[in-house]
């Protein structure tokens, strides 16, 4: 059975880990001095009294009412609040962890958009259904860019690392993803970590498509053989 059970120090650190764009944000909106983000979450997530919010960070009561509410403006998983790692914020990410979700989420929401029944698990996002000619014109109004932009040919193919953080964002607010709360610091720190990685593996795969050929010219069809059997544990 899934724990139900908040921990107040796990709400405290959500509360300390909060971005300052979203802090400031949370404070206008309930329209209360900058920095008074306690006072801000009292209001926005409808608390009795701030004393509430003290006695839930203390442990003395649970406020089942108000969780939901505050994990929202928060910007993290209810589930995490009740102790489940599974569901770990950005923040208690890597970078380039933080960003890798930020593409599966994107992958999936964009497949079952497509009318997907079943999500897609990370190490088959670089094998999604080929991009549909409808995919490039919704990508392109999603982004209000022009048809043939480089973020909708690269998008449509599943490149997310190749494209900026703020236009990631973007597409997520179109798919319905809440993303108020998201580090964009991060996620472009993570995003241009993979876009290397990408471009290295993708040199090393045509450096190694290049011997292969080399050596067929050359007559050593023993070594090709080789060679292209380790590419396909490679590309695996």
């Amino acid at each position: 059975m899934a724990p139900t059970t908040l921990h107040p120090a796990r709400l405290q650190e959500a509360i300390e880990r909060l971005p300052a764009a979203r802090a400031q944000t949370l404070c206008a909106n309930a329209q209360m001095p900058s920095g008074a983000i306690k006072r801000a979450l009292t209001k926005l997530a409808e608390l009795p009294s701030q004393s509430m919010l003290s006695d839930m960070l203390s442990g003395r009561t649970p406020g089942q009412r108000y969780q939901a509410r505050l994990a929202e403006l928060l910007g993290v998983d209810l589930r995490w609040l009740y102790g489940d790692d599974r569901f770990l914020p950005g923040w208690r990410l890597t970078p380039l962890q933080a960003f890798e979700r930020l593409a599966d989420q994107l992958a999936v929401a964009w497949l079952r958009s497509r009318g997907a029944r079943h999500g897609l698990h990370r190490c088959d996002r670089r094998r999604w259904p080929p991009p549909l000619v409808t995919d490039h014109h919704r990508l392109a109004r999603a982004l209000s860019q022009p048809l043939g932009a480089p973020d909708v040919v690269h998008l449509a193919a599943g490149r997310f690392e190749e494209v900026a953080v703020p236009v990631l964002l973007q597409l997520a607010d179109s798919l319905g993803l809440e993303t108020a709360a998201a580090d964009r610091d991060r996620l472009e720190e993570g995003r241009l970590t993979a876009r290397v990685v990408e471009r290295r593996v993708a040199q090393r795969l045509a450096d190694e498509l290049q011997e292969r050929d080399r050596l067929l010219v050359g007559g050593s069809c023993a070594q090709a053989i080789r060679l292209g059997l380790q590419l396909v544990k490679t590309q695996r």
